[in-house]
């Protein structure tokens, strides 16, 4: 893991874990773990206005350390521009919908906190805002365009480990 530099960028389609492997890796490496949907998120389920987010995200790509997790494509240039390492969670269909039932279905009946404070409940769970559907609209492009995003010539210093499933994942990670 000594390998991996200083600066990582954890990216994957929603549900793949990327915020659970950001923090679990950061507090090994003992730096900062951002999340970026904690930086976008308002309570109320409310987005930071774009200037304001784009801000946030700057100041902590100043530091000299970082774990940064998600996949906010208009950010994309700059965190890669920066980071040393992209670690990709590609994994199946079936796995990635797997794991984003059981922590939506998980934080709706527990009501816990994500996001900066907000919770996922059962109405939001059912609505046109949904995470679920997300996950499945968002499926597709998203491993669709990381295998030619991967490719481009100003990524080219990018140290790339990519993990087909949650157990090389956690293999890598012990």
């Amino acid at each position: 893991m000594n390998k991996l530099g200083q600066r990582i960028s954890i990216v994957g389609c929603s549900g793949s874990g990327k915020t659970t492997l950001g923090r679990d890796l950061a507090r090994r490496l003992q730096v900062p773990a951002v999340d970026l949907d904690e930086l976008i998120w308002l309570p109320d389920w409310q987005t930071r206005e774009e200037t304001e987010f784009k801000t946030l995200v700057r100041r902590e790509l100043r530091e000299e350390k970082w774990v940064i997790s998600g996949n906010y494509s208009r950010l994309r240039p700059e965190v890669w521009a920066l980071a040393q390492t992209v670690i990709w969670l590609d994994y199946s269909f079936f796995v990635v919908m797997r794991q984003l039932l059981r922590r939506t279905f998980r934080r709706s009946l527990r009501g816990d906190l994500c996001c900066n404070g907000n919770r996922e409940t059962w109405g939001r769970v059912f609505s046109r805002d949904s995470i679920l559907l997300w996950g499945l609209r968002s499926y597709a492009k998203c491993r669709r365009e990381y295998p030619t995003l991967l490719t481009h010539a100003e990524y080219a210093h990018l140290q790339i480990l990519r993990f087909h499933t949650p157990r090389q994942t956690r293999d890598w990670l012990a």
